[in-house]
Order: C-alpha cells, then sequence, then structure tokens
C-alpha cells in the first residue's frame, strides 16, 4: 500500500498588519514625519485633531485620547467613582480588561451570560443581576454589533446606575439611529464613556458626552498628574 501523501503546512499569520500599512503607507509616513519633526511626542495639533474627529464621528461632545482601551476604561470608572464595595455588571465573554479594569479599582465584577445570537451581554439577564451595591453596567459591543442598549439603557434608568460602553470592536456602529458611546441620558446622574478605538493596537479614544465628568476624566491625558481627587490614584496615559 502506498502512503498518502502529505500536503506542505499552509502558516496562516494571525495578523497582517504590513498589508494594512500597504495600503495606507504614503498618509502615515506623512503623520509620523510631521510628528517627527515637531517633536510633540505627547498631546500636540495631532491629538488634538483626531479626538475632535473621533468625538464628531462618534456624535460625542468630546473625545480624551488615551494609551490604551484598558486605560480608558480605568479613567471611566475612576470619574464615575467606582470603587472598593461596589459591583460592576459586565459580560461573560470578553477580553480580559472588561473585568481587570474593574478589580483594579477594587469593585467586584459581576457577569452576565451572553445572548447566543450576538455573543453580547443578554439584556434580558441583566436586571436579575443588580443588587444594591452594583454602581454601573459596562455591556461590549462586539464584532462591530451594539448591545441591546434600549433595554440597557432602560434597566439603567430605572435602577439609577452608571452606563459605560466597552465599544472596542464596534466605532461607528449603530443602534437604533445612535453611535456607540453617543447613547446617554442625563435626565438622571449617569455618564456613559466609551473607551474603544483601538486606533493603532495600543492607542486609544474615551468619550463622553457628560460634562460634570469631563475635566476629571481628562486628567488621564497628562503625565504624572497626582491623585485623581476621592480615589487616591494616579495615572499616566499620555498619548
Amino acid at each position: 500500500m502506498c502512503p498518502m501523501p502529505t500536503r506542505a503546512a499552509m502558516t496562516v499569520p494571525l495578523l497582517d498588519l504590513k498589508a494594512q500599512y500597504a495600503e495606507i503607507r504614503t498618509d502615515v509616513d506623512a503623520a509620523v514625519r510631521s510628528v517627527m519633526e515637531s517633536a510633540r511626542f505627547i498631546g500636540g495639533p495631532e491629538v488634538s485633531g483626531l479626538e475632535e474627529e473621533v468625538a464628531r464621528y462618534s456624535q460625542c461632545a468630546h473625545a480624551i485620547a488615551c494609551a490604551s482601551g484598558t486605560d480608558a476604561l480605568l479613567l471611566s470608572l475612576w470619574a464615575l467613582g467606582v470603587g472598593p464595595g461596589d459591583e460592576v455588571i459586565t459580560t461573560a465573554y470578553s477580553f480580559f480588561a472588561s473585568a481587570g479594569t474593574i478589580a483594579n479599582n477594587g469593585a467586584t465584577p459581576i457577569f452576565v451570560d451572553i445572548d447566543p445570537r450576538t455573543y453580547n451581554i443578554d439584556a434580558h439577564r441583566l436586571e436579575a443581576a443588580i443588587t444594591p451595591r452594583t454602581k454601573a453596567v459596562m455591556p461590549v459591543h462586539l464584532y462591530g454589533q451594539c448591545a441591546d442598549m434600549t433595554a440597557i439603557r432602560a434597566i439603567c434608568d430605572q435602577r439609577r446606575v452608571f452606563l459605560i460602553e466597552d465599544a472596542a470592536q464596534a466605532i461607528g456602529s449603530e443602534w437604533e439611529g445612535k453611535r456607540a458611546g453617543s447613547m446617554s441620558d442625563y435626565a438622571l446622574p449617569r455618564a456613559e464613556w466609551l473607551p474603544a478605538f483601538e486606533l493603532d493596537g495600543m492607542a486609544s479614544q474615551l468619550l463622553t458626552s457628560a460634562n460634570f465628568s469631563f475635566p476629571q476624566a481628562a486628567f488621564g491625558n497628562y503625565p504624572g498628574i497626582g491623585p485623581i481627587p476621592s480615589i487616591g490614584k494616579r495615572s499616566n496615559s499620555e498619548w
């Protein structure tokens, strides 16, 4: 019996950034050269311009450039005063930073299962997970589709808890005509954040339309700042 012929192994890269770069090489090189020539490596007109563009595109009042999506989540939780003794509800299916940032603040992550059709948090299971210790709900928009924000927002409004969107995989996505990160309601003491946009695999944007919380969260954009009032934590999330 002749042995079965073997096929050569095919290596499929997990991520092909070279192919993406080849398509936008001219624009990327020009932008990098401009920053190098200005020697403004933290802040500067490129960063402020990007913040304005992302905020406008996402239909939000403010955008804050952060060093990472994890930092943007941390800043959101800090600005909302989440800390020891609090619970934050999030999805059971997400990158570990969603739960990790909650624990980093001393709070307890509470997991709610996903809707098997969308892989986003199941809004119908959400209310049963809320307790007197619940401080916020953090849905994660996966694969370019928003979670059921109508149902989630209604529950948060009724139970008077904060709503934080993790939309790292959903920039530009819409729910009933509203962009991810723009669906806040200021009739109650709530803020809604979008620590979302993994623009280069490292940096991200945090968005909000809540003017009362914006200055506190913006502290994270400046290096070496002192402790944020009331929580005593430092941030170094310059970009």
